[in-house]
């Protein structure tokens, strides 16, 4: 039986350029496919920058000094902080291989369920919400009332790790609707400014208004996300 060509790979995006091998991409022919598409852009673009500056706000000031979600924070922190290799560092060590790993397996886990007919974005949300309901619960038992001892660092680390792994299919799952970024507003605060500054000098177009709603929309949840912890 002949083999297939490699197909491009990049989920439909043009700029990905490279292949994979041909063996690999006759096993998973699904690659190539269109995504998660079919959710509503906007709602969801709102509820899920609203989760991500909570969780992350959370993650960092409640519970263990680490971003959840903001992985670039981890590693300047990292880098800062090698001189002292203490808890931690160990903790934001930890985030980043769990992250990663979280990515690949929402990423495997979506080519699956469509390639088996189902609906794979209710799948990857309610994975996504039901970590984080892990997530909230072990968070609440790593809080010592007043007087009460300091739980493990393991537990600690374990919390860290359960909320990088939810904000890693959170993040996949926004790369694979082609929705603005809902965890990292550096790309949305930069996008914004431009779509503005187009309207305001008179060369704007129709993709700068929707352009700004958009990356407004995620901006204005994510930050009333961080205010309402």
């Amino acid at each position: 039986m002949a083999i297939p060509p490699a197909e491009p790979y990049g989920f439909d995006d043009p700029h990905r350029s490279f292949a994979l091998p041909s063996g690999i991409a006759a096993r998973f022919s699904f690659v190539g496919d269109n995504r998660i598409r079919s959710l509503p852009r906007a709602a969801c673009v709102s509820q899920l920058s609203f989760v991500a500056g909570f969780v992350d706000v959370v993650g960092f000031i409640s519970i263990a000094r680490v971003f959840t979600s903001h992985i670039t924070g981890n590693i300047v922190l990292l880098g800062s902080g090698a001189a002292h290799l203490d808890a931690q560092f160990a903790r934001r060590l930890l985030v980043l291989p769990v992250f990663v790993a979280a990515v690949a397996l929402t990423v495997f886990g979506d080519c699956w369920a469509r390639r088996n007919r189902f609906r794979s974005e209710r799948l990857l949300l309610f994975g996504e919400a039901l970590v984080l309901l892990v997530f909230m619960i072990a968070g609440l038992h790593v809080q010592p009332a007043a007087g009460e001892p300091t739980p493990p660092e393991h537990t600690v680390m374990l919390v860290a790790a359960l909320g990088a792994f939810a904000m890693g299919i959170h993040n996949a799952i926004t790369h694979e609707a082609r929705f603005p970024n809902t965890s990292a507003m550096t790309s949305n605060l930069t996008q914004f400014t431009i779509a503005l500054t187009d309207i305001c000098a008179g060369t704007d177009s129709a993709k700068d208004y929707g352009q700004l709603w958009a990356n407004g929309n995620a901006l204005g949840c994510f930050v009333l996300g961080v205010i309402l912890v």
